[in-house]
């Protein structure tokens, strides 16, 4: 499968030269045959044909073929003209065919870049929402972990209370027996120590008498 090949500057330049060339070429060709016709027009030509009637019938026939030639060549000049101008104005058409297919590719390319702006936008906005969610959902995380947190620091706070509690009803209790026994001993030195004062008081009254 060959690629189509698409007409480039160059090859139009060189077709408009070949137009150019093929009327330049029938112009002098024209020109040429024209310029024979009028030679033979001539006073000297005019005076031979007068002069020999043989030659007056040769000019005349050639004259005749000479214009012939002139007419189809300048129907060739007129086909070419034509063929020239059409082409150019198939150009124009093509010209104006591709500007408005680059106007309209701007316009879809333009129009496709708005799409994908627009598609970009949406897809940042609905990342900004997943993200938004997952902050969210990261927060209540670390709001749980903070709350999992608190309640084992309360619970090992309750713990050491309840082992202080625990140690000062021991305490207590330690305190209170030996405040009872303190007690008791003091009690019982008192009494041991009026029971010798009394004694030693009745022996001096003994004594005394």
């Amino acid at each position: 499968m060959t690629l189509q090949r698409f007409p480039t500057l160059h090859d139009y330049a060189e077709r408009a030269a070949s137009f150019e060339r093929q009327l330049q070429s029938l112009e002098r060709r024209r020109d040429t045959i024209l310029a024979q016709i009028e030679q033979r027009k001539s006073p000297a030509h005019q005076l031979v044909s007068l002069l020999a009637p043989l030659y007056r019938r040769s000019m005349i026939f050639e004259v005749r073929q000479l214009r012939k030639e002139c007419e189809r060549v300048e129907f060739q000049i007129q086909d070419i003209k034509a063929e020239y101008e059409a082409w150019k104005a198939e150009l124009k058409q093509r010209a104006s065919e591709l500007e408005e297919n680059t106007r309209l590719y701007e316009l879809e390319t333009l129009i496709q870049r708005e799409y994908r702006w627009l598609a970009i936008h949406d897809d940042q906005a609905e990342l900004r929402k997943k993200q938004a969610v997952l902050e969210k959902v990261r927060e209540q995380k670390r709001l749980q972990e903070e709350a999992q947190t608190l309640q084992r620091e309360q619970k090992a706070l309750q713990q050491q209370l309840s082992e202080v509690r625990e140690k000062l009803g021991t305490n207590r209790q330690q305190r209170d027996a030996l405040d009872d026994s303190h007690h008791t001993t003091r009690s019982h030195a008192t009494e041991t120590q009026t029971a010798d004062i009394d004694e030693a008081i009745l022996k001096v009254s003994m004594l005394s008498h």
